[in-house]
This record gives structure tokens, C-alpha cells and sequence, in this order.
């Protein structure tokens, strides 16, 4: 029995002085209120119906210039455009295409495509 009072006596002791420690003996300040608002989330737009895209007619490009003619079929809406060099040229692919010009277009001039369909433009220096 004496030896259990003396195991309590020292625990109280080890804990009084880790609370001493961790500051545990001083009194707590009280902390301000703290208030909590909930904002209502922004409503929702109704869901979108897919769009289907819309469908243009090639122009001519054959002759022109690369980058003019990019940005012609670009103008049109046109989102999938791809620059090829053509063979003749020796060169196997386009990176200015202002250095360029259109020697032929897939598909061709007065085709009718859908706006998110792939257009070719082949390009020789």
C-alpha cells in the first residue's frame, strides 16, 4: 500500500510539472465568439443541351500564303486544322507557316465540313 502512495505521489508530481511546462497552470483567456455564416451557393444554370457544330463551306486556299491561309479557315470556326509539308518540298513537317504556301487542301475547296472536322492544309516552301 505504501509503495502504491508513493507510485501516486510521484505521477502527480511528473504531471504537475509537464502542465507546469505546457503552460497548463496559467489561466485560460477566453476567446473571442466566433461566428459562422453560410453563404447560399449561386445557383446552377439549367444543364446545357450538347450543341451539335456547325457545318462550313472550304474556301479556295490553294496558293496562298500558310499562315493567311490558317487563319482564313480559322475565321470560319474551323478547330482542327493540320499543317503537312509536301513531299515535294523535301521537308517533313511545317512550323512557320507564314514561310509556306498551300499547294493543297483536304478536303477540297467548296466541301462542306463540320467546324470540329480535320482540314489539311499541305504546304511546300
Amino acid at each position: 500500500m505504501m509503495r502504491r502512495a508513493a507510485t501516486l505521489t510521484l505521477l502527480t508530481a511528473v504531471s504537475a510539472a509537464l502542465l507546469t511546462a505546457c503552460g497548463g497552470t496559467e489561466p485560460e483567456t477566453p476567446s473571442p465568439a466566433t461566428v459562422t455564416v453560410q453563404v447560399p451557393a449561386p445557383a446552377q444554370p439549367a444543364a446545357a443541351q450538347p450543341v451539335a457544330p456547325s457545318t462550313v463551306t472550304l474556301p479556295d486556299v490553294v496558293g496562298q500564303n500558310g499562315a493567311i491561309a490558317k487563319e482564313t479557315l480559322e475565321g470560319l470556326g474551323l478547330t482542327n486544322i493540320r499543317l503537312a509539308a509536301d513531299p515535294k518540298s523535301g521537308k517533313s513537317a511545317v512550323f512557320l507557316p507564314e514561310n509556306w504556301h498551300v499547294t493543297k487542301l483536304e478536303p477540297k475547296a467548296g466541301t462542306e465540313v463540320r467546324t470540329d472536322q480535320t482540314v489539311v492544309l499541305t504546304m511546300t516552301k
